[in-house]
């Protein structure tokens, strides 16, 4: 299954990019079953698959757990990458590293999730197949009265896949406001050319004088310039 991709290694690597003087970047995934690292992302002047004169560049390992799953390069326009350039790059890279793992972390944690879901399965029949054993055993009156509602208690402690769904719909509800607030700052910096900085400020003192969340305040004012904000 192919890792979805974050949206916030784009931004990294531009940054990255300006900050160090390079004049373009590439990100590359090592997928298994292609022979060579596949170009998913990049930016500017493109990266030379062979030395070229006049230009060099930087490349840098995007690991997950140990493993290579990814190639982060940057493009100069000179014969050898700058040593300050080199430094400011190695940095970055590595945070860069942290966010592309984060985008690959979403196959494993099915795994473990799944792999929870069913130990609880198991524990719940168990419980339930010790308690019949030992009536089947040792018979009583109202025995299968009393297994209904063992039954049911074991059930009812089964919360493992309520908690799921309640933890889907908060990051759901999550995702949806940031999305919200990164359009709402945008806005206030295209309307008033204002940094990110002040724009986020001008948000969270409308929240706090109207007493509302941040996510409602920006929602609030998507609606205001464009009728229904999307989401």
């Amino acid at each position: 299954m192919e890792p979805e991709r974050a949206e916030s290694v784009a931004p990294l690597a531009l940054l990255a990019m300006r900050d160090a003087g390079a004049e373009g970047y590439a990100i590359y995934c090592c997928e298994s079953n292609s022979p060579a690292p596949v170009r998913v992302q990049g930016y500017g002047l493109a990266i030379p698959e062979e030395a070229s004169p006049g230009l060099s560049t930087a490349r840098f390992r995007l690991c997950v757990e140990g493993e290579q799953a990814g190639i982060l390069a940057f493009v100069f326009r000179a014969p050898v990458v700058p040593e300050t350039s080199l430094a400011v790059l190695e940095r970055l890279a590595r945070t860069i590293e942290s966010v592309w793992s984060l985008s690959h972390a979403s196959g494993a944690l099915v795994d473990l999730t799944t792999h929870i879901g069913r130990l609880q399965s198991q524990l719940a029949d168990l419980k339930i197949a010790d308690r019949a054993g030992g009536f089947l055993a040792h018979p009583q009156p109202n025995a299968s009265l009393i297994m209904a509602h063992h039954v049911e208690s074991v059930l009812n402690a089964h919360r493992f896949r309520r908690f799921l769904e309640e933890m889907v719909r908060d990051l759901e509800n999550q995702i949806r406001e940031r999305r919200l607030i990164t359009r709402a700052k945008a806005l206030l910096q295209d309307t008033y050319g204002i940094s990110e900085e002040q724009a986020h400020a001008r948000l969270r003192l409308s929240s706090r004088r109207s007493r509302r969340r941040l996510g409602t305040v920006a929602e609030h004012l998507i609606k205001e310039e464009y009728g229904t904000p999307s989401t």
